[in-house]
């Protein structure tokens, strides 16, 4: 936005000067001026108007010249004005040509336009007319929303302008010149290589001091990244980089701009172009929208709660009735425990209830000697409070709604009153305490002074924040249960005797309900128990039937792979002699190349069953782990290569030394590796990680394959389970070994994709060491 005094200040110095100097330029100036100007006789006549004029007031040249200049001014206030024309004008008062004025000016078609006028006069020995420079000022009337939409108009238009006359370097120079924004080009050197007029106006420097001068002396620090690090996107291209911040005047004063900056990705002489525009007028009007707004959402606030206090007051005899059946039909059918507070406590602090500013339950520990903050309700402080509150009556809640809806966000509310309870722990030894003594003597207090009375010590009152308060003991089966707290803490509100017996009668129902919750609870935990143990007994009673169900297989299974591999070694050292006799090409090398890969495959199962059923023993030895990973990744050879896979190890900067019987050790890791590698056919990442903490020590190998269903993760140990690929034995002889060492085999799945094998191994050594 424009800064009017200056504007209208420089046009009226520049009209003057340019009229004493040449009629020709005093005529362009006026022809091309970005103001209206109607110059006028002393009588009020109209001389000439330019086309800018014509534009703003609906009348050609012709039509208007000659005729009185109050034909310009509304109706209704044409005397006002003129009898305003003869004190400023006519009167030739001092200060008129230094003053702007503002008013209403009429178009043609009678609409009002809100103007901005300075005159400028000549004197009376050179003909006295009078010329009156006029801007409409109708857009700074509108809100911010509209102000932005009319800035971003005027730069399409500057845009649009400026591409069109992008062919005529004099076009463009007049365009810039007569910008109503600064313009600076910024070239890569981080240095101003243009400039125009309203940059010198707007900045304080004369445009020779401004060419070659860094930008970092013009603009803030936010605005520099922009220029030297911000990749432009498409949009921005188009429509430019569009921040609010500040600029900086010679006199290193800082004022309030908006930056509309264009990059230009090339690698010619020019960063950037920035067009800057001083919004210190459309920022006081946000300021006191601001404030206004603040002062009104202050009144609203105080209307709110004033009306909630009295609706309050209206309807406490009408609720008074129905609260104790509302709170008790809640509390006969909640069943948790919290759910029975968390009634107990909105039935204290409702405004349909007793209406408490807050409330608060402590319940004696299970051994008798503390009495525990459980639970709490209610705002933090008066501004909270009046959110709450209003919430509430602007809802129109009935008791049971907001029973309904405050138990259903247990745990998620009133976070603050629930951090001061949690804290509060009181030893019910200590007489000389008033929570203590509640739950001694079984009597209720109300205490109006907290200050004063010697049993509320002052920790309590400062952790509280409360001076005044009432505690009722909670008592069933001749039992104490607890202490409920209730307070005014907010409004202040004294709390007489009959506040305190209509809490009495309350906790009656409200205790009953705590001990129907607990017996509930003890009830529930007791079938959990008998659940849990019924469960664990029928997982013993399935893995002993497991356990000998794979003992018998596995005895079945040796016995089998025994009489089964002389034969398979003579068919396989058969076979792959005929494979060599045979020539290439013909179908049965086709075929016994078939028949030597599936022997292998068997030798291999029988390998594998023959490794699962024998009994193990390990040979411990000192064994660098590091070096131990690295060995059997290099057994794979080229296959790596060949199947475009790419090993990322990440192995720990201290290479941890375990005692392992590296042999068998071996076997498990090569056996991962395998697995991730038939996992990924297409390529992909092997990820081998190593890390030592809490005693163990991690080693993690990882795919990118297909990952194995969750359903499944829980017998991918089973023998004969075979997951991704394989005969089902290589994991489950791989965990086997692994236990054997004291250690743990846990799959999980990574992400994106694949899965991911962590081995912890005991760096002290081996449990079956």
């Amino acid at each position: 936005m424009h800064n009017t005094t200056d504007n209208f200040s420089s046009a009226t110095g520049a009209f003057q000067n340019a009229e004493a100097r040449c009629p020709e330029r005093y005529q362009h100036i006026i022809q091309n001026a970005y103001d209206a100007i109607v110059i006028f006789s002393r009588d009020g006549t109209i001389l000439e108007i330019n086309p800018r004029a014509q534009q703003l007031f609906g009348y050609t040249s012709e039509e208007a010249v000659g005729k009185r200049f109050t034909m310009l001014l509304p109706e209704g206030k044409r005397e006002a004005q003129e009898q305003a024309w003869q004190q400023y004008v006519m009167a030739e008062q001092p200060d008129a040509l230094s003053r702007v004025f503002q008013g209403m000016f009429r178009h043609r078609n009678g609409t009002n336009l809100p103007v901005e006028l300075t005159f400028s006069c000549e004197p009376p020995a050179c003909g006295g007319t009078v010329a009156a420079i006029i801007r409409d000022v109708s857009e700074r009337q509108k809100f911010e929303a509209e102000l932005q939409r009319h800035a971003d108009q005027l730069e399409h238009e500057i845009a649009e302008r400026t591409r069109e006359l992008a062919g005529s370097e004099e076009r463009y120079r007049i365009l810039v010149e007569t910008a109503p924004d600064a313009i600076l080009a910024v070239d890569t050197g981080g240095r101003v290589s243009l400039c125009n007029k309203k940059a010198e106006e707007l900045f304080g420097y004369t445009r020779t001091e401004l060419i070659g001068m860094l930008v970092a002396r013009l603009v803030p620090e936010d605005i520099q990244t922009v220029l030297h690090h911000q990749q432009p996107t498409a949009e921005d291209q188009q429509g430019g980089i569009l921040r609010e911040s500040t600029g900086i005047r010679k006199d290193a004063t800082v004022f309030p701009a908006e930056y509309t900056i264009a990059i230009i990705p090339s690698d010619g002489a020019v960063l950037a172009t920035l067009f800057v525009r001083d919004i210190t007028v459309r920022k006081n009007l946000e300021r006191e929208l601001q404030e206004y707004t603040l002062r009104l959402e202050e009144k609203v606030r105080t209307r709110t709660y004033e009306l909630t206090a009295s609706q309050q007051n209206l309807k406490e005899k009408v609720a008074e009735l129905s609260i104790l059946k509302e709170v008790n039909e809640a509390l006969s059918s909640a069943m948790d425990l919290d759910e029975v507070l968390h009634i107990i406590l909105v039935g204290a602090t409702s405004h349909h209830g007793f209406g408490f500013n807050r409330a608060f339950i402590f319940l004696v520990s299970e051994d008798g000697s503390l009495l525990e903050g459980r639970v709490a309700i209610g705002p933090s402080d008066s501004a909270e409070a009046q959110r709450i509150w209003s919430e509430i009556v602007g809802k129109n809640y009935t008791l049971s709604e907001i029973l309904r809806s405050y138990t259903n966000k247990a745990g998620r509310i009133d976070t603050y009153v629930n951090s001061i309870i949690r804290t509060i722990r009181v030893p019910l030894d200590r007489t000389d305490h008033v929570l203590a003594y509640v739950v001694a003597h079984r009597e209720s207090l109300n205490i109006r002074d907290a200050h004063t009375h010697p049993l509320v010590p002052r920790d309590l009152i400062v952790l509280m924040n409360c001076g005044a308060f009432a505690l009722i003991p909670l008592i069933a089966e001749d039992r104490v249960l607890g202490v409920l707290w209730a307070d005014n803490a907010i409004t202040r509100k004294p709390i007489d005797d009959r506040d305190i017996e209509q809490l009495r009668s309350f906790a009656v129902n409200a205790s009953l309900a705590i001990e129907k919750s607990n017996l509930i609870k003890s009830i529930k935990e007791k079938v959990e128990e008998l659940d849990r143990a019924n469960r664990e007994l029928k997982e013993s009673r399935d893995r002993l039937i497991r356990s000998e169900k794979l003992a018998a297989i596995g005895e079945m299974s040796a016995s089998v792979a025994h009489g089964l591999r002389n034969p398979l070694v003579s068919i396989g050292g058969f076979a792959r002699r005929l494979l060599k006799r045979e020539p290439e090409g013909t179908p049965n090398k086709k075929y016994l190349q078939i028949i030597v890969e599936e022997i292998d495959r068997l030798e291999r199962i029988l390998i594998e069953l023959l490794d699962f059923v024998r009994p193990r023993t390990l040979r411990i030895r000192s064994v660098r782990v590091h070096q131990l990973l690295d060995t059997c990744l290099g057994e794979l050879g080229n296959e790596l290569e060949q199947r475009h896979i790419h090993v990322d190890k990440r192995f720990s900067l201290s290479e941890p030394e375990l005692q392992l019987d590296a042999e068998q050790m071996a076997h498990v890791f090569r056996t991962l590796y395998r697995n991730a590698l038939d996992a990924m056919p297409e390529g992909g990442t092997l990820t081998i990680s190593t890390a030592c903490e809490d005693g163990m020590c991690r080693i993690s190998v990882a795919d990118t394959g297909a990952a194995i269903p969750d359903d499944d993760l829980e017998k991918i140990f089973h023998p004969w389970f075979a997951g991704r690929s394989g005969s089902g034995l290589g994991l489950a002889v791989c965990n086997q070994i692994v236990s054997l060492h004291g250690g743990t085999m846990m799959p999980q799945r990574a992400e994106p994709l694949g899965m991911v094998f962590d081995v912890l191994l005991p760096i002290a050594g081996a449990a079956a060491q």
